[in-house]
């Protein structure tokens, strides 16, 4: 039921809804019951919106971390292929060692061993 309705307005309604239903109206005790429960209703789908906006919040919050972490996370590719593109947090073999990229590098770029390529020694 719109809310915005007046109480008289809104028991018009309910008297309505309740004689459609062959239901008996006894104006003073109907209409307290069901303003009660249209307002314990009301009361319950406040409280329920409540919760939903901060179980969407705390979702929004994992969603953000879940997207880092992917974003960041170590992954084994392998030996080193100088044609490659690399993400950061990129792990591979080269010369026997084992490298993580540090930034995102480019195919071509740079070998791993090299001083300022943007990759560090691990192992």
């Amino acid at each position: 039921m719109d809310r915005t309705l007046t109480q008289g307005e809104r028991l018009a309604f309910l008297r309505r809804e309740v004689e459609k239903e062959g239901g008996t109206w006894n104006a003073p005790t109907t209409a307290a019951t069901l303003f009660l429960i249209e307002d314990t209703l009301a009361c319950q789908i406040d409280d329920q919106a409540k919760q939903i906006a901060a179980l969407e919040k705390r979702i929004e919050g994992m969603q953000v971390r879940v997207d880092h972490s992917a974003k960041h996370a170590l992954v084994f590719l392998g030996e080193f292929q100088p044609a490659m593109s690399y993400s950061a947090g990129s792990l591979v073999r080269h010369k026997q060692a084992l490298f993580t990229a540090l930034r995102d590098i480019n195919p071509g770029k740079a070998e791993p061993d090299r001083h300022g390529s943007g990759w560090q020694l691990v192992v």
